[in-house]
Parts: structure tokens; sequence; C-alpha cells
């Protein structure tokens, strides 16, 4: 991160967290990685499934052929979901590192050392919780089709039209994977050839949640599928630490990458959750339809109203009394499926 940033200026502030990396997110890189930037709060979302009809031959002589527009699009308005948080400093702990009294600072080059990595440090705390409220909202979306937000002081639903029995499966009776002769195999397969009759695409990525993943590589056909392509069974180890990022790349086999899950989050309560159903496999066509939207933040300057186009928007604020200063964090952030035919979410057992 730049040095010097400006505690009193929304610009600096703003640019500063922006550069930020913030914690990894494996679902939101890997599956929703179009951006798209609104110049308004409330959005209009196509979501289209089908798409699998052929061109029509003509005669030579003939002319085109008249091609129906798709009725299969549905379209549903949305007025984006606002996070907005505050971080507040008093003048005595900013006054710390104005001081030679700091303990950390031997000289005046490191007291304004001690101060950058103190306001670096903040900034990073604020865009990591924004980074795993990100992360939740596309795990919730990509494996119900739905976000669903209920907190003391607000309540909300975004839906995304999955399909029961189509994009939401949920196996019964011999199908299950906790059987003591699963058909996992089988059923992979099952639901690809379902993905590719709805939507034309081939899924080539699977997310496994981690009791899901525990069942995958226990699978005696799972492993001959593997093992015939040169992996070494041996090597798949699920006791292992998850990466960094939530997940852990485990192989390859049906054509699909698969992946095991296992990100985390804390609640309101302090409880840890976890990101992913642990029970679940998940298969997807990625392509441009899983997209990051995100809205405008209103401010007022001078007297002129300002529409402001960033990811992250933060802003201090300095009380009447000036012995306190807040940063504003604001974020209108929301993962969407246009396409819900390119996603299966299957509850395994």
């Amino acid at each position: 991160m730049a040095d010097n940033i400006n505690l009193f200026d929304w610009r600096s502030l703003t640019e500063s967290v922006n550069k930020i990396k913030p914690a990894k997110s494996f679902i939101l890189d890997t599956i929703f990685k179009t951006p798209v930037s609104h110049v308004a709060d409330v959005v209009d979302i196509e979501l289209i499934t089908g798409r699998t009809k052929l061109s029509r031959f003509v005669n030579k002589n003939e002319g085109p052929q008249l091609v129906g527009k798709d009725t299969s699009a549905q379209v549903v308005t949305f007025r984006l979901p606002r996070i907005f948080e505050k971080k507040v400093f008093t003048a005595n702990e900013l006054a710390a590192f104005k001081t030679d009294s700091s303990v950390y600072a031997g000289s005046a080059a490191d007291i304004t050392r001690q101060a950058e990595l103190y306001k670096a440090r903040e900034l990073q705390a604020l865009q990591d919780r924004l980074a795993r409220r990100k992360e939740q909202m596309a795990c919730q979306i990509l494996t119900t089709g739905a976000l669903t937000v209920t907190q003391s002081n607000i309540e909300f639903t975004y839906n995304f039209k999955y399909g029961q029995g189509q994009s939401l499966v949920t196996l019964t009776g011999s199908d299950k994977w906790d059987q003591a002769t699963p058909k996992i195999a089988t059923q992979i397969r099952k639901q690809k050839k379902s993905m590719i009759d709805r939507s034309g695409a081939v899924p080539t990525i699977g997310i496994l949640g981690t009791d899901a993943a525990e069942k995958f590589v226990q699978d005696t056909a799972v492993m001959k599928d593997l093992n015939n392509l040169n992996y070494k069974v041996g090597s798949l180890d699920l006791n292992g630490n998850i990466g960094d990022n939530g997940a852990d790349y485990i192989g390859r086999a049906y054509g699909i990458d698969w992946y095991v899950y296992g990100g985390t989050y804390t609640d309101d309560s302090d409880a840890s959750q976890e990101l992913f159903g642990t029970k679940l496999c998940v298969l997807v066509a990625p392509d441009n339809s899983f997209r990051k939207h995100s809205g405008p933040i209103y401010r007022i300057e001078n007297g002129q109203s300002l529409t402001i186009r960033s990811d992250v928007y933060v802003a201090p604020f300095v009380d009447e009394y000036g012995t306190s200063m807040e940063w504003l964090l604001e974020c209108k952030p929301l993962p969407a499926v246009h396409n819900p035919d390119r996603v299966i979410a299957i509850t395994t057992y």
C-alpha cells in the first residue's frame, strides 16, 4: 500500500482501500468473474434459461427464416443491497502517533511509519470483512439460487429462479452418496447430461463440500476413474489444511475439475459457520452470466451532489467536538446467476 494515506480525505481513503488485496475468495473469484457497475441502485437483471435450439437451413433462392424472439428470459428488478459500516478513532488514539511517547517509535520517521501501518491495518480489516461478506453472498446464491438476509435491523430476499429438480437436486434412496454401495459416478454423469440437455452448456467445475468430498474420494468407481487418468489416489489428502482461499484442487474426472471447499465465517453470535454446505456437490459451466454487480454511492460535497462509482467507498467524518473521527465504508454488491441452467447444486445425502 502507498504511504501517506490522508485520514481526512475520502478520495485518499477510497483509493487506498480499493488498492488493498482483499481476503481470497474462491467462489467469487472462480465463478463470478464478470463485473458490472451500475449508475442506479435499482437494476433489472435478466435471467435466461434454455438456449439449445438450432439454426435453420433454407433453399438456394429462399429468403431468411423468421426466428422468434427469446421468450425464455425473465427480468427481475432488484434494489442493490447496501453495506454501510464505520470504525471510530478517538483523538487520543490518533495523537499517539504524533508524539515521541509512542512505545514503537524511535524517531520521527518511525512515528510516521507506525501511523501508516496502523491506518493500513485498519483499512485491511474493513476490506477483509467486506470480502468475506461478498463470498458468503456468492456461496449462498450459487448453492441455493437465492440470497436471504435476516438481521435485527433488516430482512430481504433475492431469488434467481432455480428450478427444483433442475438447478436444485436432492438425492434420495439408493442414489444418496452415503449408501453402502453409492453410485456417485453414475449420478455425476446423469447430472452433467441434464445440464447439457437444458442449456447446451457442459459443466467444467465441480465443487464439493467437505463431507461430500470424503464420500467422493472413498468411492471405488471414482477412484478408478481418477487412477485411469494417472492421478495418484494416495495423494488426495482431505485431512490437510484447506487452501488460503478456502478451496483445494483434488483432481479431474468426467471432464470436470474438482475442488473441495471448506471456507468458514464467524456469525454475529461469534459462532463459526460453513460458507458452503458440507454435503453439497455443485456443478458449474462458468461464463459471463455469473456476474458481480455493484451500485453507486451518493454523497454531497461543497453543495453539489456526487455519484461515486467505486467498488468500495471509504470516507472520514469528524464529530462536532473534534474528539473522534469515523471511517464510513459503503458498498452495494450483488453476485448474480443470470443463467440458472448453468449450475446444478446437488444435496448428496
